[in-house]
C-alpha cells in the first residue's frame, strides 16, 4: 500500500507542476467542488469474522441453532475538490480529486436458538460490530461522460462500538402462563487501543457523468489493516454516490 501511495503521489505532483506551469502549457484548468450522498455495504473477512463463524448451524433431536453473517449497510455523505488539468485535447480526459467523508466498517451476526419441545421456544442473539472512520482519498480519474477512477485514501480511526441484542420467547403448552417474549440490548464501545488510529486504504471505482448536476459512480474500497496486534479484520466497501457540483473555478490562459 505504502508503494502504491507513494506512485499515485508522484503522479498528482507531475499533474499539479503541469497546472501551475498553464503559462507555459496554454492549460485551463478547473477546480470543482463537488459534494455526494452514498449507500455503502461495509462487507468483512479475515481471522476475526473465521473465529465468530465456529458455530454456523448444528441441529439436535429437538432443537436447531442457526448462525448468519451480514454486511453492514448504512448512508454516507462526504465532498470533494476536482482538479481537471485542461476542457480540450489529451490531458482533458484527466483528473485528479480529494476529499473527506465519514464511513464506517463491521458486520452483523445473530445466532437463534429454537426448540420444538411441548411448544415452541426461541431464543435470538444478535450482534452489530461497528467501525468509524474518516477517509480522505487521492483519486485519479480517466474519462469525461464515462470515467473510472482508482488512488489510496487515509483512513483515520475514529471509535468502534458493539451492540447486542437479546429476545427469549416461548409458546404453546410447555409455556409458563401460555407464553412470553423478553427483550433486551445494549452498546458497548471498544477499547481504541486496539485498532490501528491510522491505514492505508485503496480505492477503484467507476461511473458516468452527468454536466448540469454531477456524476453517478460506484466504489470499492479496500482496507487490510484494523487491529494493532493480531485478528487481522479485513474489510472493503461497495459505495454508491450521487455526486452533485457546487460551484467551479476556471483559469483562464488567454496567450
Amino acid at each position: 500500500m505504502k508503494t502504491t501511495f507513494t506512485f499515485f503521489a508522484l503522479i498528482c505532483s507531475f499533474i499539479f507542476h503541469n497546472i501551475l506551469s498553464a503559462q507555459s502549457l496554454k492549460l485551463n484548468p478547473t477546480i470543482r467542488a463537488e459534494i455526494f450522498v452514498a449507500t455503502t455495504s461495509s462487507f468483512s473477512m479475515g481471522n476475526f469474522i473465521s473465529d465468530h463463524q465456529i458455530y454456523s448451524e448444528s441441529t439436535f433431536k429437538d432443537a436447531t441453532i442457526k448462525q448468519n453473517i451480514w454486511p453492514l449497510t448504512f448512508g454516507t455523505l462526504g465532498g470533494q475538490l476536482r482538479i481537471l488539468a485542461n476542457k480540450e485535447g489529451t490531458l482533458s480526459n484527466f483528473s485528479i480529486s480529494t476529499g473527506m467523508y465519514y464511513t464506517k466498517r463491521g458486520f452483523n451476526q445473530s445466532y437463534v436458538f429454537t426448540s420444538e419441545n411441548n411448544g415452541t421456544e426461541k431464543l435470538k442473539y444478535t450482534e452489530k460490530y461497528t467501525i468509524n472512520n474518516i477517509v480522505i482519498p487521492f483519486l485519479l480519474r480517466l474519462g469525461n461522460k464515462y470515467f473510472v477512477e482508482l488512488g489510496p485514501s487515509y483512513d483515520y480511526f475514529l471509535s468502534a462500538t458493539r451492540k447486542q441484542k437479546l429476545s427469549h420467547s416461548a409458546s404453546g403448552s410447555g409455556a409458563y402462563d401460555g407464553g412470553y417474549e423478553v427483550k433486551d440490548s445494549e452498546t458497548f464501545d471498544l477499547n481504541k487501543t486496539l485498532f490501528d488510529k491510522s491505514s492505508i486504504g485503496f480505492t477503484i471505482g467507476a461511473g458516468i457523468a452527468k454536466s448540469k448536476w454531477g456524476a453517478f459512480r460506484i466504489t470499492n474500497h479496500y482496507y487490510k489493516q484494523t487491529f494493532a496486534t493480531g485478528n487481522d479484520f479485513i474489510s472493503y466497501m461497495i459505495q454508491a454516490e450521487i455526486v452533485f457540483n457546487l460551484f467551479k473555478i476556471s483559469f483562464k490562459n488567454d496567450k
